[in-house]
């Protein structure tokens, strides 16, 4: 198989993917100026919200927790994580509360336009 003819195949491999996906921003971004303006926008919105979290003092816990890190905060915490050993039994809520409460680790809500979930779109 020549050079052109793995290319050719690679393209239609990658063309068959896109339409067999129930994922719509492939085509969105192609597709739609309005889509493509979103994520300059989100973009502005996030580097707002880091800004802003940064500017924070203490320990902060995110809703967005990428802004958290981007505005070198850290993860204080893991919500896959803890909500795994509240329900394993390796800690108790009223125990996990209580230490965040005691660490004086402060819940920030961040804008929803600042995670990039709210971009995605299926079918």
């Amino acid at each position: 198989m020549g050079h052109a003819s793995r290319i050719g195949l690679c393209l239609l491999i990658l063309i068959a993917r896109l339409l067999l996906s129930s994922r719509l921003e492939a085509y969105l971004v192609l597709a739609s100026s309005d889509y493509r303006k979103q994520f300059a926008d989100n973009g502005e919105v996030t580097a707002r919200e880091i800004e802003r979290v940064r500017s924070l003092p203490g320990l902060v816990h995110c809703s967005v927790m990428t802004v958290c890190m981007r505005a070198g905060k850290g993860v204080m915490l893991e919500p896959f994580t803890l909500q795994q050993r509240v329900e394993t039994g390796l800690l108790a809520k009223d125990a996990l509360n209580a230490q965040i409460e005691a660490a004086s680790v402060r819940r920030i809500e961040v804008d929803p336009r600042a995670n990039a979930e709210v971009l995605q779109r299926r079918l």
